[in-house]
């Protein structure tokens, strides 16, 4: 039985590889190389999709319309362990430069097999969804355990949970209860939350004003430049009931300097003002910012 996968190319350097062994090996190859014509794509008789693990996000998109297995596509170890341990199969992953029979041999038990522990449960999952099958699975692993329906599509844990439970060594198992918890209305949002990277977490979070209240007599400046635990924060502190006492906990870096000004005047103060400078923990921009500091308040 030949394969139906469809490539997405955008850099235009893998069809030129692959369509004669295609071809001469008997599989079709849908090829596209933008959005769009992926799109056009998704109406063909394909059932994989070979994409760069980089345009993940498409893969996720194209869930709404059509459910595909992938094969993502590696450029060096670093991508390959993010696809391992977002919880996919060794066979959802080849790494460039891959030898072409290594990637029908994944393709093809991809195509075929059905047994979650030999194939992976995320694309048992993937097959039970694009079937119709109402099958639910109990994953069994030395982080936990989680169960998962297909019809509806139901976690009892948290995604991030069944990743780790995945990500590391784990056992599939047919599960005969009704799975209750999260309810995804499609795949692709849940196998967006897998996917997400710790680098997208930390981009999707809101942004934190720069000057915030915590109690009447604290203003905290936030420098999200700093990594240290003591450096992220700059506190500007008056203390209850002691006139003229304006005590600066940290720094910042220079270009902080306006942020500061900020937030002393919002509290009714300036920088003239300051009578302490506490440094929990140093940092060489710090002696610019004292020598500006002390340019506007030599006391």
């Amino acid at each position: 039985m030949s394969l139906k996968v469809i490539l997405y190319d955008p850099e235009e350097k893998l069809d030129i590889l692959l369509r004669d062994i295609f071809e001469v090996t008997g599989h079709e190859l849908y090829t596209a190389t933008d959005p769009e014509e992926l799109k056009e794509t998704l109406n063909t008789d394909a059932n994989l999709i070979l994409i760069p693990f980089s345009e993940r996000k498409l893969w996720t998109q194209a869930l709404t319309k059509k459910v595909l297995i992938p094969l993502f596509i590696a450029n060096d170890e670093k991508e390959e362990s993010q696809i391992l341990s977002s919880g996919f199969s060794s066979l959802n992953a080849v790494r460039i430069p891959f030898n072409p029979l290594e990637l029908l041999h994944k393709l093809s038990t991809l195509d075929k097999e059905e047994d979650p522990n030999q194939v992976g449960l995320l694309n048992a999952l993937l097959k039970a969804v694009s079937k119709g099958e109402k099958k639910a699975f109990l994953v069994k692993g030395e982080k936990g355990e989680c169960c998962v329906s297909a019809e509806p599509l139901v976690l009892c844990c948290k995604p991030e949970r069944l990743r780790e439970i995945l990500s590391s060594p784990h056992e599939t198992e047919p599960y005969e209860g009704e799975v209750k918890g999260e309810e995804f209305g499609e795949l692709g949002a849940l196998f967006s939350r897998l996917l997400e990277t710790k680098e997208e977490k930390k981009k999707a979070r809101p942004p934190r004003p720069r000057v915030a209240t915590h109690e009447e007599f604290i203003t905290v400046v936030y420098g999200e430049e700093f990594s240290g635990v003591f450096r992220k924060n700059l506190y500007v502190l008056t203390l209850k009931g002691v006139r003229n006492s304006v005590v600066l906990v940290n720094l910042g870096s220079p270009d902080m300097l306006g942020s500061l000004n900020k937030a002393m005047k919002e509290k009714g103060l300036s920088l003239g003002e300051i009578s302490l400078v506490l440094i929990t923990d140093f940092e060489p921009s710090f002696v610019e910012m004292v020598r500006r500091i002390r340019a506007l308040n030599p006391r």
